[in-house]
């Protein structure tokens, strides 16, 4: 069971989690006492988190033994995991590629929830403040990546965000209004292209194209990052090699319509 001199944590999800992590190959499944003892909590607990966990699909129970195993949810959530680390792996050198041939820098970015994650970065040898770290998520609407992806949500889950996202004023340049963030996302859709126009950051200007996967799913955006200056006046370039550069990647994801 996870101690208390850690991090504050809700202790019902914190022991929820450890339990799923008592599975291994040489133990795939486990009884209520099993799990009891193992945790280190009452057997009554134990039987709430797990009848949690298997409502939640996370666990299933063997009818033979009564004993719990891993359920398929944690398939689904696996799946979009190797997902991404598969798209990172195979997106990476066409991210050095680009990077190198002009000298910016360039990242790929997700999805997760309601914010652009950054997964890759290549640093250019340009310099530009930039202050983006792999792992770094910020809201969706606020970078060229995030709105290529949010671009392609429904009109409902569009509305979501907006009801569920606060629109801060980082720079005067910022989206600050629902209509200012609906243009912009309606422009992304309609050019397949995406900017951000010191948005973010002052004198900071990114453009993102959309990565596709096999099925024609937007899975995720590569963006070039550099000074406003500089991107303003190389923007058709930069435009041209960031589409070749998305299309590329996805291709190599397995994307084939529109591939002539």
């Amino acid at each position: 069971m996870i101690g208390h001199e850690t991090k504050p944590v809700l202790q019902s999800v914190a022991n929820a989690l450890e339990i799923l992590k008592l599975y291994s190959d040489s133990t795939p499944e486990l009884g209520i006492s099993e799990i009891s003892h193992r945790m280190k909590i009452g057997k009554s607990t134990a039987f709430r988190l797990v009848s949690t966990l298997a409502w939640a699909g996370f666990l299933e129970q063997n009818p033979e033994n009564s004993k719990y195993y891993l359920g398929l949810e944690l398939l689904q959530l696996s799946r979009l995991v190797i997902n991404r680390m598969s798209i990172i792996k195979d997106a990476h050198p066409y991210l050095t590629t680009l990077s190198s041939k002009i000298g910016e820098t360039v990242h790929l970015v997700v999805l997760s929830g309601f914010h652009a994650m950054f997964v890759d970065k290549v640093k250019g040898s340009s310099f530009a403040n930039m202050g983006s770290t792999v792992g770094m998520m910020v809201p969706a609407h606020a970078t060229a990546s995030g709105k290529m992806l949010l671009c392609y949500k429904s009109d409902d889950e569009i509305e979501e965000y907006l009801r569920r996202t606060e629109l801060p004023q980082y720079t005067m340049h910022s989206l600050t209004t629902p209509e200012q963030v609906r243009k912009v996302l309606a422009d992304a859709r309609a050019n397949g292209y995406a900017e951000d126009l010191e948005e973010m950051e002052e004198g900071l200007r990114c453009i993102a194209a959309p990565v596709f996967g096999f099925d024609g799913t937007a899975v995720g955006s590569v963006s070039i990052s550099g000074a406003a200056s500089r991107m303003e006046r190389n923007r058709g370039l930069y435009l041209e090699e960031i589409h070749r550069t998305a299309l590329e990647i996805s291709q190599k994801l397995g994307y084939s319509h529109g591939v002539n």
